[in-house]
This record gives structure tokens, sequence and C-alpha cells, in this order.
């Protein structure tokens, strides 16, 4: 260590010696009579080249510290070998802990260590409109460009917004996404194209020539790479863009998910145009040590100007200000959290575990620390020996976690399905990174310095001289089975944490797979529709493609069933302002969920009619506007009331509709989501281009999807069809269905394992503690205690640490999970059932670990336990 880390002091340690030397050589040679002069010059001469001499010495140092480090590793090589279960299942255990926390922690990188991929990350910030209906609602465009003009908290404010085009090249049509964004949107995020140029100023303005930014894979798949793309043309929608720029291989932008092509805003259509017509996000960039708060400040009283400016379309309307970080990753991140908590949980019990076997082992090896304190060896050559050992055994354990860890997440990303990539790219960027590295070689570190601390206890003079006059009888040794057991009740109470969270979050799956859904999905299969605007520009045109549509679909084999509308269980907008007819008003937005619907769609997902009628393809724009609500609708607008033949208007009253029937909820949006009141009216009384058609069938999804499209493209080539999935899968790959099954499935393989180490903890412990008292069990036997008694006498002691232990992890389990109740769904953080199944399932378990080694110890043959003493 001194060559390595103290060279300069090592240089003058040999400096002085060799003058000292050199002064021997003169003093004897004075002494013989020659000169002092002449003595020096031939002690020089006999000497020779003092840097050499130094150099020489200096790496026979270093060669005998090398040669020492590796007979210390040959001999904790040896020392493991020879102990190879303890090994094995030591190094298991380690695996285990550190794999799936680096995992985790991989993940907890991409999401919250990880800046986001633009260059002033911190300051970029979600602008979106607030109301009492939703909390982060769009904007309207008209609104957004108020917000860009009076502000004085941004550098730049731009707006984006979803969109999909039917894209045509010289070699293949299909359907992609997109997004409109402002012409500033790049600039607003600081990312450069990689190839080819940004939009330039005033590029989003109907005037200009349409253009496009291509993703990084949009380019490859649709121009193989090339460089010659900047300056192509791309059909999208029927409308030719040119190609500008190509994105960074590494650009994503959450909010949005995997775009594939990026066009200015350019011509806005009549909705858009409409101040009550949200369809827009915003993302702006701070401006230098503005704080969030006073940009909200600021929009907020800008909101306000315009809530008395535009009463109709803006009154109860303000603004919601969160970074971008937060609007990205949403609730991932309390998910995310918690999870890395609990794998630091696991890594614990896994260190106790290991750290347990440790003092166990070094038990067994008191004889050898002894006798090789006699034989001369120093605590700190002791000490040496017993780090490399830590090192060895930790190296091994992290090793092999680390391995586990990049399995582990290469399998989760493999299995992650691509609608989900799609809603959060970010997964995409968990991989083994430098931060990775770091945690691990903490995790090493901290994990040497717990296996290297517990055999140095024994390298205090007395406890030698203790170990060598005791010669091989088993003594008690209080101190160390203390210790043992304190870590035996830690495991167990992280144990019971992990089981307890792990259990209320398998339950609020339960729930929330079986939260109801106001129809049937099974045997439903859906497909999204997008006709072509240039061939079904007119109402009239929409309607007759729909209904010709829905008739040739009906005659496919196996077919029950044809709708058109909203699909449920994916999202509760579009929605709309309502004013009901006949009763106070005082300028209050109603906002409800506005569906567009055709007859047969309520009978084809088995809802339930609870008064009046459903639609009929009578109901025509020849006829006066009708409406069917939900009963969330009927429940807020008409209480204690009946909704037939009452009527609701729009906001400005420009169209009143009647209602002619009430429907049981169906649930739209999100499966944790609150429903809506919702507001369905007759296709044909207000058609769309782009809508869910949604099949009832006796056919399988596979077979049937692929004649849906086949169907639908003989009666147009140019209708888009996407996003073919079954109702079932659609509820499956939902964002709340896949974070709450990932939290369930993750937690529940974290509590298995955790249970498992602790129950070779405690199995270890009991085991432990027999060899200690084999003398004292002897001793009781041979005066006549009765194997009844001894079995009891363990067994009422384990008791005693079970019973603590499950205590503990009650108490801790309570505590924490209290702050996840945002992640529980259907059930209270304190569900009682859940508690008490755990708590039954660890004390079986450990009662059974704890068996064994008590009947062991029960039957002891005494007259041989005494002899072997």
């Amino acid at each position: 260590m001194k060559t390595l880390f103290g060279r300069s002091a090592l240089s003058k340690e040999i400096e002085d010696e060799l003058n000292s030397h050199i002064e021997m050589r003169i003093a004897d040679s004075v002494a013989a009579g020659l000169d002092p002069d002449v003595a020096r010059r031939d002690a020089l001469l006999r000497f020779g080249n003092p840097t050499s001499i130094r150099e020489r010495t200096a790496a026979i140092d270093t060669v005998l510290l090398v040669e020492t480090v590796a007979a210390d590793c040959r001999f904790s090589i040896r020392q493991l070998r020879r102990s190879f279960g303890f090994t094995t299942a030591a190094i298991l255990a380690l695996a285990l802990g550190v794999g799936a926390s680096l995992a985790v922690f991989m993940c907890v990188d991409a999401v919250l260590i990880k800046p986001l991929p633009y260059v002033h990350p911190n300051r970029l910030v979600d602008v979106t409109e607030s109301s009492s209906l939703l909390l982060r609602d769009l904007t309207s465009y008209p609104n957004y460009l108020d917000w860009k003009r009076l502000n004085s908290a941004f550098i730049s404010l731009s707006a984006w917004t979803p969109t999909s085009y039917t894209a045509k090249t010289a070699l293949a049509t299909a359907q992609v996404s997109g997004t409109r964004v402002s012409d500033d949107f790049f600039r607003t995020l600081g990312v450069s194209p990689q190839l080819g140029r940004d939009f330039y100023q005033g590029e989003d303005s109907p005037e200009a020539t349409p253009s496009v930014l291509l993703s990084a894979d949009a380019w490859r798949e649709w121009f193989a790479g090339r460089g010659d793309a900047i300056g192509s043309q791309i059909i999208l929608s029927d409308k030719a863009y040119t190609v500008i720029g190509v994105l960074p291989e590494d650009f994503y932008f959450a909010p949005r998910g995997l775009a594939q092509f990026w066009t200015p805003v350019g011509s806005l259509n009549k909705a858009d145009r409409r101040r009550n017509y949200h369809n827009w996000f915003c993302v702006a960039l701070l401006r230098e040590k503005t704080p969030i708060d006073s940009a909200r400040a600021n929009l907020t009283a800008i909101a306000a100007s315009l809530s008395k400016l535009y009463p109709d379309s803006n009154a109860g309307k303000t603004v919601r200000v969160v970074s971008l970080a937060d609007a990205t990753f949403g609730s991932v991140t309390s998910i995310v959290t918690f999870l890395f908590g609990f794998v630091l949980l696991l890594l614990f019990i896994a260190g106790a575990n290991v750290t347990s076997l440790i003092i166990v082992k070094s038990r067994g090896r008191s004889q050898e620390i002894a006798i090789r304190g006699a034989l001369g060896a120093s605590r700190a050559r002791l000490l040496i020996q017993f780090v490399t050992e830590g090192v060895l055994l930790a190296g091994a354990g992290v090793s092999s976690g680390l391995v586990l860890a990049i399995l582990a997440v290469r399998s989760m990303k493999a299995f992650i399905p691509e609608e989900t990539l799609f809603e959060m790219p970010y997964l995409r960027g968990v991989h083994l990174s430098f931060h990775a590295l770091t945690f691990a070689l903490v995790v090493f570190l901290c994990l040497v310095a717990v296996f290297s601390a517990a055999p140095m206890a024994r390298l205090r003079s007395s406890r030698l001289q203790a170990d060598l006059s005791v010669g091989t009888r088993t003594i008690r040794d209080p101190g160390w089975r203390r210790l043992i057991s304190a870590l035996v009740v830690l495991e167990l109470a992280m144990a019971v944490v992990l089981l307890v969270n792990a259990g209320l979050l398998g339950k609020s799956l339960y729930r929330l797979l079986r939260v109801p859904l106001g129809f049937s999905p099974q045997n439903l299969s859906t497909l999204t529709i997008l006709s072509p605007t240039k061939t079904y520009g007119t109402p009239v045109l929409q309607a007759a493609l729909e209904k010709s549509i829905t008739e040739t679909i009906k005659q496919l084999p196996g077919v029950i069933g044809v709708g058109v509308g909203h699909l449920p269980v994916s999202d509760n907008r579009p929605e709309t302002l309502i004013r009901v007819l006949d009763a106070p008003f005082h300028g209050e937005h109603n906002e409800v969920g506005y569906r567009v619907t055709s007859p047969d769609f309520f009978r084809t997902i088995d809802a339930t009619l609870l008064k009046g009628r459903f639609f009929s393809e009578s109901d025509d724009s020849n006829k006066p506007p009708i409406a069917i609500i939900n009963m969330a609708l009927a429940e807020k607008y008409f209480t204690g009331q009946n909704p037939i033949g009452k009527r609701i208007g729009n906001a400005d009253l420009s169209v009143v509709r009647e209602i002619v029937g009430v429907v049981a909820n169906v649930r739209e949006g999100s499966l944790d989501e609150d429903i809506w009141p919702a507001l369905y009216v007759p296709f044909n009384q207000a058609p769309v281009t782009g809508y869910s058609l949604i099949v009832r069938s006796s056919r399988t999804d596979k077979t049937l999807l692929p004649l849906l499209v086949a169907a639908i493209h003989r009666l147009d080539a140019d209708i888009s069809t996407y996003d073919l999935v079954s109702m079932n899968e659609e509820i499956d790959r939902s964002e709340s269905s896949y974070l709450h099954r990932s939290a369930a499935w993750f937690m529940s393989s974290l509590a298995l394992l955790a249970m498992i180490l602790s129950l070779i903890g405690l199995y270890g412990l009991v085991t432990y503690s027999v060899s200690q008292r084999t003398w004292e069990i002897s001793i009781r036997m041979a005066l006549g205690a009765q194997r009844k008694a001894i079995f009891e006498l363990f067994l009422k002691e384990f008791i005693w640490l079970i019973t603590i232990g499950l205590a503990l992890g009650v108490a801790c389990s309570l505590a924490i999970s209290m702050s996840m109740r945002s992640l529980l769904f259907g059930i209270t953080a304190s569900d009682p059932s859940t508690i008490l199944v755990v708590a039954a399932v660890v004390t079986m378990a450990t009662l059974t670990a704890t068996l064994v080694p008590a009947t062991r110890a029960a039957f002891m043959n005494p007259v041989e336990a005494l002899r072997g003493e």
C-alpha cells in the first residue's frame, strides 16, 4: 500500500537507508587510513547509481505486494471451494439481490436520473388548460396564440397535437403516426436534425409549402437511410410534403410517443379555429432563473382575463404548468420509486443472509485464526486476508447479479408490447449505463465492508487466546448469536413488508381487472377506420360509407353484430360543453364526453338500456337532433328526474337535442379513472371520417381481423385501417392495466425471493444455535431431560424471534403502504385480509424452517455428542 499510495515517503525511506550504508562505508575506509574524499568516492563507486538502486528496491517491494495479494487470493479461493455449499448459497443470494436491484435501478436511471434528451431539460414545462372535469386538459389553438402573445415567463411557447396520416411513397402505403407542431417546436426543445434543417419561422402558416421532418426510424423504413431523402416528396393523407430533415437517432418526445412524421400546423380546419375546441398541447422553455410558480401565476392571470373576454368558451378555465419531466413520466415515477425502495429491501435481506452465513462460518475458523495469530500473523495481516475473501465473495455475487440484471432487462424489453413502447418510449433507454455501473460499484464496496467486518471481530488478542485455549469444545457465544438473531428478525420484517405490499398490489390488480365495464368485452374485435377526405368530404358521403361498411361486415361468416363509435377503455376524450334547457344557467361550463355512435353500437357491445330507446337508422339529418346519455350524466344534471324528453344544447344553443335514451355507464377511459358523463349522438346526424369499428362474432380475432380489413378495402382501397386488436387485448395493454400488472408481478417475485432468503437465514440461525449448545443439550439429556423438553426449548425461543419479526414487519408495511396509496385501486392501504393472509403464510413457513433443526436437536445422541466435544 505504501508503494501504491505513498511513493514519495517510500523513496525517502530508501534514500535514507542508502545514505546510512554509504556513511558507514566511508567511516570504515577513513578508519583504514584513506583520505575522507577518496573514501567517499570509493563508497559511491562501490554502491553504484543511487537512482537505479531506489528504483530496483521499489520494484522488489511492488513484486512482493503483488505476490502477497496473489497468495491471499489463492488461499481465499481454496477456502471458498472447501466450503462449496456456503459459497454457492452466498453467491446465489447476492446474485438475486444485486440482480433485482440493478435491473430496477436501470429503470430508475431511465426515468428519474437521466435528463430528458434536450438542451435545457430542467427549464422545459408542459402547459395545458385545466377545468373542473379535467386537471390536465387540451387547449384550443386560439387560446395558445393568446398565451404565446401575452406571456412574459417563456422564451418560447410551442403547440403540438397528435395526428395520423396515410403515407404513400413509391414503395409502400401505410397508416403512420404523426404530429403537427408550431414552427418553433424543436427550437423550444433544443433539438436539431441530424440531417437537413428545422422548420423556419412562418413555415407553420397556411401559405407555406407543406414540409415534414422524419424520425430516424421513418427515414430508414421509407428511404432506407439514404441522404438523398432530403428534398424528396411524400404523400401524407393525399397531400404532398417535402422532406426537409431527419431527427436524431435518440430523439423522442414521450408525451407524444413514437411519432414518425412531424409536420407544421399549416391550415386550420373549422374546428381548430374554434376557441372551445380543445385539441392542442403546449410545451414551453422558461426564461433563465424563472421558477415554475412564477410562470404558472403569469399564465393563470392571462387565463383569467381570457375567461372574461370569452365567457362562452373560457369561463372557469385555468392553466396547469408542470415540468416536462413530470408530464412525461407521470405515475411511472412513483411506481419505479417504490419498486426501487423494495428491491433495496431485498438487497438488504440478501446481504444480511450472507453476513449470517459468514458469522457462522467464521466461528468454525476460530481455531485457524487463533493458530495463525499464535504463529506470529499480525492483525493487519489477518485483516487483509478477510478483506480479500470479502472482495472475492462480493465480486462473484455482484458480477453474477450484473449478468442477471442485463438478462432481466433484455427479457423485459422483449416482452413489452409495441403499443406500450409507443406510449412510453423512454423504456427503450433502459440499459446498462455508467450510472448503473456506479451503483453496482457502491453495492460491491458496501458488501466488502460488511463481509470483512464480521470475522474481524475475532482479531482481538483476548478472542484469539480464548479460541486457542478452548480447543475443539463448542462453547456458547451469546454476542454472536444475538447479532445473527437481530439480522434474522430484520430479514423476516423486511420479507413481511414485501409480502404485504405484494399482496396489496396483487389484490389491487384483481380489483382493477374486474372493475365494472358496462359492456361485455368477450368476442369483440376492433379496428380504427380513417376515410380520405377528398373522397368522403361531405356528411352525406361519410354517412353512406359507414352504412356500406357495416352492411358489408354483417355479411361475413360468424359476425353477430357491428357497431361504430368510441372505443371503450381507451380515452375519455373528446369532450364538449352542454347546457340543460329549462334549468338555471349562470355561465357555468358543463363538460361531458362527446360520442358519435351508430344505431347498433350499444347492442353490439351489450350495453344496458335503462330508459327510452336506442338509435335507429331513421335517426338522420332530416330528423330533429336527438341524444342518448349515460347514467353518470343523468345523475349529475337530472337528479331525481326522468331525463327522457328533456333537451340538451351545446354551449351557444345552436344545436339542441332531445334525450331519447339512458344507458348504463360504459367505461370508456382508463380502468382506474372515474366514469365521465357522456353524451351519445347518432352517426347519421353527426358523421365523421375517423372512428372505431367494433364487431362481435363467433370467430377468433386472428381469423376475423384480416377478413374485416379485406372487406373494407374491397369497398375502397384508400380507406386506412389500423389498431387491429381484440377488446380483451385493448384492456390488457392499457397503461393502467400494464403498470398495475407489472408492479404486482415484480413485487410478487421480490416477496417470494425475500421469503426464501429469510427462511434460509432462520434455518441457519436455528442450526447455529443447536451447534453452539451441543454441550448444554448433551448435559441436559444426560441428567434426564426429555426430548420433548429439548424440542420445546428451541421452539419457544425462536417463536419469540418470529413474533418480533412479524410484528415489526406488519408495522413497517402499514407505514410504507400508506405512502403508496396512489398505486392501489379498490382497496385500502391497511387491508386486513391481506395482512392476515401474509401473517398466516409467514408463520407457517417460519415454523416449518424451525422445526427441522429443532427436531434434530431433540433426537441428538448425548453420548456421541459428548464424545465429539
